[in-house]
């Protein structure tokens, strides 16, 4: 029986990271990985996974194929896999539009795979898109991005994410402590004060009437 490979997203991440041209936004937009060109602005959804295939190609492409499917979503669309898994559905993913990239694992220190991901990410130059690497899916609108990079790995299941509720929770929070919140700042936040205010979640406790 085959070892199954082990797969270091984080690895991508880092080299990514260090190139200084990209933010890397873990579990954002729906994408294990939202990669986010500082340049440009362009964005990169990447599904990190352990194998290529049907369910994985699936959830690298929009919801709704056809008319709709470029509406809203990032500028490319990548699996993101281990070095040694099965990369037959590769041409087809190409004929997709999902670029496949291939990254360094665990126990290969490089020799001849020395970069630490290939395909490279698209450059100023356009080189990767007309070598067919990449296959721009010009949205009418980009994916949303958080206030904060979320501190949380990719790939997981059952991922931690940042949500817009928690941002918002958070700014409540910063302001709990300098001064006591008001119904005005519910509504500058757009949070509902009832859950907030709920006696069995006791999250906060009203005081005094808002002014």
């Amino acid at each position: 029986m085959s070892k199954k490979p082990a797969f270091t997203e984080a690895a991508f991440i880092g080299s990514a990271r260090k190139q200084g041209a990209w933010t890397v936004y873990p579990e954002t937009a729906g994408f294990d990985i939202l990669l986010v060109k500082n340049a440009d602005g362009a964005q990169f959804g990447l599904e990190a996974k352990l194998l290529l295939n049907a369910k994985v190609i699936k959830q690298a492409l929009p919801d709704y194929l056809g008319y709709h499917c470029g509406r809203t979503g990032p500028d490319y669309r990548a699996v993101l896999i281990p070095r040694g898994v099965n990369t037959d559905l590769a041409p087809l993913c190409q004929a997709l539009g999902v670029t496949v990239i291939v990254t360094r694992v665990e126990d290969d220190p490089g020799g001849v795979f020395s970069q630490v991901f290939w395909p490279a990410l698209p450059s100023a130059d356009g080189w990767a898109e007309v070598n067919g690497e990449w296959h721009d899916w010009c949205p009418n609108q980009r994916c949303k991005i958080p206030d904060y990079v979320p501190d949380v790995a990719a790939g997981r299941s059952a991922p931690l994410q940042l949500t817009e509720w928690k941002v918002r929770a958070i700014k409540l929070a910063i302001i709990l402590e300098e001064r006591p919140v008001t119904r005005a700042d519910f509504k500058a936040l757009k949070l509902h004060p009832q859950r907030w205010l709920d006696p069995s979640a006791k999250w906060l406790v009203s005081t005094i009437a808002d002014a």
